[in-house]
């Protein structure tokens, strides 16, 4: 079945300072297959040289100017020109392949009952080169359902094509996420998918700029995750009587994203956390625990830091410290292990740093206790250590696991989190420290319990 000639698409392309990439998103358009189409282009306060590429290209583009107020609002006011029957959103560094609007119109086009059409997107770096993954991984290649989008279900704005009069319907992306894509595009899509079922079409339609370090996507997330979970954590979708074990998944998916996300602003920190980034992570944490109230504690187990009474009227906290209590904020296993440290009692967390730090505790963070490694023994230097079996005390068990961390780094780098190799690997990892630390009996009774647990919550 052909696209209607009559159907006219419009494409909404929010631009800031995209001067290096605006012009080969706006090509991939102008050379798709479907040509009946416009290009609404708005450029939300750029302070580079965007306005002159844009301008350059006259008559191929509908150009709109507003001052910068965020990604969420550009796409608001370029739909708003738009009177069609169909949009499809790009941002303004990935690009398409030149089928992707006619493949997507003719999915709509068969079935009225869908409200939007989405495909795959190609993981590339600034020059272009393939990261040799997909944007949505094999465990996702499906079409979600609503449950699926509340536990974030990896949905990108450029992958998809949908219906105008739903998206007047929705009222467009909620503006206080701001950069749509921390949440703010789950959001959106979430209320869409209340309105008409979403088809996945399983092929690649374009190509997605990969890039976890630009500057500020980290604080984007963290600040509109407590947002997106305060507007979800008491709507009927979780507290219907089907809800609780989605309520459940629903704060555990909540607060596994935070953590990753402060793991992952960590590593670009180079390891280190000071005092500044500590209250960072213990706010955010904070926030989450406020949303979710006594649920969070008797659930996840989790609690912000009483950081005042590790103060002891210092201005700051050293790094050493500051970076293990940053830890102890990423890690729900070290929340569990030493439930103490929320009163400021740190004699155990401190000896097990030091465990790690010396290698004679296998475990995923010993890169970055190891350089501190001194610190922690003074913290620990009148309370005696853990016992620590012989074997793993020898000289070589220690230096086994030193030779393994260094294997492991250009590992991790192979196998990025967010891939389903990178989960394999972290679930190979976590699983060779608990042996490691507790015997096989022990990790085996752990697999048992988190078997019965996932039965259970499913």
């Amino acid at each position: 079945m052909k696209p209607s000639s009559s159907t006219l698409v419009s494409v909404v392309i929010p631009a800031y300072n995209g001067q290096e990439t605006i012009h080969r998103a706006i090509n991939s358009v102008l050379q798709q297959t479907y040509r009946n189409h416009e290009i609404i282009v708005v450029d939300d306060g750029s302070t580079d040289s965007t306005l002159h590429v844009l301008n350059s290209l006259g008559s191929q583009i509908t150009l709109i100017s507003q001052r910068n107020a965020g990604a969420t609002s550009a796409r608001n006011i370029g739909a708003e020109h738009a009177n069609v029957a169909y949009i499809a959103f790009l941002d303004q560094d990935d690009w398409w392949t030149p089928k992707k609007l006619e493949i997507q119109v003719r999915a709509l086009e068969a079935d009225p009952s869908l409200g939007l059409v989405f495909g795959n997107l190609e993981a590339v770096e600034r020059q272009e080169k393939s990261l040799r993954f997909m944007t949505i991984f094999p465990e996702h290649r499906h079409s979600p359902s609503l449950d699926d989008l509340l536990l974030l279900f990896p949905l990108y704005p450029s992958s998809a094509t949908l219906r105008k009069d739903l998206f007047d319907t929705t009222g467009g992306f909620d503006t206080r996420f701001g950069s749509s894509g921390a949440y703010g595009d789950q959001d959106f899509h979430i209320r869409l998918r209340q309105l008409a079922s979403f088809r996945f079409l399983d092929l690649r339609v374009g190509y997605y700029f990969w890039d976890e370090l630009r500057p500020g996507r980290f604080h984007n997330f963290l600040v509109n995750l407590p947002i997106f979970a305060q507007k979800y954590w008491n709507s009927p979708l979780l507290v219907d009587s089907r809800g609780r074990f989605m309520r459940e998944r629903f704060m555990r998916t909540c607060t596994n994203s935070m953590m990753y996300m402060l793991r992952r602003l960590l590593q670009h920190n180079g390891n280190i956390a000071d005092s500044k980034l500590l209250f960072q992570a213990n706010m955010y944490n904070l926030q989450l625990k406020e949303v979710f109230g006594a649920s969070y504690l008797t659930m996840e187990l989790m609690d912000s830091l009483n950081l005042k009474s590790m103060y002891e009227g210092k201005d700051v906290l050293k790094v050493q410290l500051s970076t293990l209590l940053y830890l102890y904020l990423c890690r729900r296993d070290l929340q569990r292990r030493f439930p103490e440290v929320f009163q400021g009692n740190l004699t155990r967390l401190a000896d097990w740093a030091f465990g790690v730090a010396r290698g004679v505790r296998l475990d995923k963070d010993y890169t970055t206790l190891a350089p501190f490694r001194e610190y922690y023994e003074t913290l620990t230097h009148d309370v005696p250590l853990i016992a620590i079996s012989a074997r793993r005390n020898s000289y070589l068990i220690g230096k086994g696991i030193q030779v393994f961390y260094r294997i492991m780094g250009p590992i991790d780098r192979m196998y990025p989190d967010g891939t389903l190799s990178g989960r394999l690997r972290r679930v190979a990892t976590a699983s060779l420290q608990t042996i490691t630390e507790e015997g096989f009996r022990s990790f085996m009774a752990k697999v048992k319990q988190t078997l019965k647990q996932r039965e259970f919550v499913q």
